[in-house]
């Protein structure tokens, strides 16, 4: 018979005890970035619960930090290292932004063009979306992550089970537009699950293949794919939530893992994707500059906080980029960088939370340079 789950309080010092393993610094000594960075990991376990964090840090392109803290999985008790795969939800919109990219840059896609073009059997008010509505989060369609617990998914009678590719924008073809495409931005993964059927349509092969073909073979990124909850993955991380006050496996995403967070990846993995926006890899500047834009309103109004699939909130006055994923399923990820200290930050957790982005960022600016203007 198994023991009852440990309580939180009981893992949490267990979780602890494993990154503290340090040693104490004494009296005058200097502390280092990495001790420093060791120090805000054991705090942030300690106050989430997390049983096991990856975090890399990346300056002028050079990796000088990258380790695993804490356990991956709380069966196998199998300890974190940058080699442990974590999934990293939503940070894949922006690897769907880079495929469709390269598709424009290929000449077979335009980011004007609308969502009729290459998609059939969509409802009347989505066909004049635009790609680029889509990719900015400012198509107006209903998320169908966000439906309310009272609310009834439009494909309700279908079994989640038998899902196929498309199934998953049932759930919401039957709710009205959101808004005008165009003129708000809402957060929604449903325009990112249809950019990645446009990318498939016109590929003509599957979003999984698109991208190792175009993103992750030329970056280097081999261990990182779209999750299959049946395939045999090594050094794959359980997933936790908490319940009660006790840490429990949490609950999968069954629906359809798809272009808008269904990949997995490793730290070693992700300090590589850096390369995709700081040399020409996967796309030339110009189309890494539209990326990095800030996205626009029909009436001209900037968009602050997103450009295509990427984030761009400011952090302390710094302009970054990346993206954060996450939201309940027991993983939570970020990938940050600030291209004036050229100092890049990734963070790997496998339970849930919030403010991993600020996390990362304040990991960053323990390596800015000191000469850039905080205002820059």
């Amino acid at each position: 018979m198994l023991n009852d789950k440990p309580s939180r309080r009981a893992f949490l010092m267990a979780s602890i005890a494993s990154v503290l393993c340090l040693g104490g610094l004494t009296s005058g000594q200097t502390v280092s970035p990495g001790q420093t960075i060791d120090r805000m990991v054991a705090a942030r376990m300690s106050e989430t619960g997390t049983p096991g964090l990856a975090v890399g840090v990346s300056v002028d392109g050079k990796v000088v930090h990258a380790k695993g803290y804490g356990i991956a999985n709380l069966e196998t008790q199998a300890a974190v290292t940058p080699k442990t795969v974590f999934n990293i939800a939503s940070i894949t919109k922006t690897f769907t932004s880079l495929a469709a990219m390269k598709l424009v840059e290929q000449g077979k896609l335009s980011l004007d063009d609308p969502l009729s073009k290459h998609l059939d059997a969509l409802p009347a008010a989505w066909r004049p979306i635009t790609i680029r509505q889509l990719l900015s989060n400012t198509s107006g369609i209903r998320s169908f992550t966000s439906l309310g617990e009272a609310e009834k998914r439009c494909n309700s009678s279908q079994d989640i089970r038998s899902y196929r590719r498309g199934d998953a924008i049932r759930e919401v073809d039957c709710f009205p537009l959101e808004f005008t495409p165009g003129e708000k931005w809402k957060y929604a993964d449903t325009g990112f699950y249809l950019a990645g059927m446009v990318i498939e349509k016109i590929s003509g092969t599957d979003y999984g293949s698109f991208l190792r073909s175009h993103v992750l073979l030329p970056l280097g990124m081999l261990d990182t794919d779209l999750i299959d909850y049946a395939r045999i993955i090594p050094n794959r991380a359980g997933g936790y939530s908490f319940r009660d006050g006790k840490i429990v496996n949490a609950a999968r995403f069954d629906i359809d893992e798809f272009a808008n967070g269904g990949l997995v990846s490793t730290l070693e993995d992700m300090l590589r994707f850096e390369q995709a926006f700081i040399t020409g890899k996967v796309l030339n500047t110009g189309s890494i500059d539209m990326m990095r834009a800030n996205a626009r309103l029909k009436n001209g109004d900037i968009v602050s906080n997103y450009g295509l699939g990427l984030g761009l909130t400011p952090y302390n006055g710094q302009k970054r980029f990346g993206h954060t994923g996450g939201g309940g399923l027991g993983f939570a990820a970020a990938f940050t960088h600030f291209p004036a200290h050229r100092v890049t930050v990734v963070v790997l957790a496998n339970a849930d939370q919030e403010g991993i982005g600020d996390f990362a960022n304040r990991i960053a600016e323990l390596y800015f340079k000191k000469t850039i203007s905080q205002t820059r």
